[in-house]
């Protein structure tokens, strides 16, 4: 009974990458905005971060300067395919034109994505809270001219 239970943990899908921590992310994530920004359609030499999760790569409205390697890459972004990613951009997509080398420390690559999971729920219902609203108007009535 213990094997069948010790496989079982190990089959499991990979829940540690879920347990960053949001405001730590947002901390680490200030090594990012020299190339990204944090606000959706807020493009720099990087595109927006802000609604990236569950996107795939290379289809940020509004950024058009992917490499043809991120163009051709088949990922969509995700808490699996983040970690992957920032541990080392072009092990993952050889020819991306991304610079940053990685980043080494699980923890804070576990807190950014956290907070990227965070910003892309928020952005999501701040655009919904933001819709513009229309208000049709009555006519307004004249008085007869004499």
């Amino acid at each position: 009974m213990k094997h069948l239970f010790l496989l079982a943990v190990l089959l499991a899908p990979n829940t540690a990458l879920a347990d960053g921590d949001p405001a730590r992310g947002k901390r680490a994530f200030l090594q990012c905005v020299m190339c990204h920004t944090a606000v959706p359609g807020g493009h720099k030499s990087g595109p927006s971060l802000a609604r990236i999760w569950g996107r795939n790569a290379a289809t940020v409205e509004g950024f058009w300067n992917y490499s043809e390697a991120l163009k051709q890459a088949d990922i969509v972004w995700d808490a699996e395919t983040l970690d992957e990613w920032l541990t080392s951009p072009k092990t993952m997509v050889p020819g991306t034109s991304m610079r940053v080398p990685g980043i080494k420390d699980a923890e804070e690559r576990r807190d950014i994505i956290a907070y990227l999971k965070q910003l892309a729920e928020s952005s999501s219902a701040i655009l919904e809270n933001t819709a513009p609203r229309i208000t049709l108007m009555k006519p307004i009535q004249r008085s007869p001219q004499q």
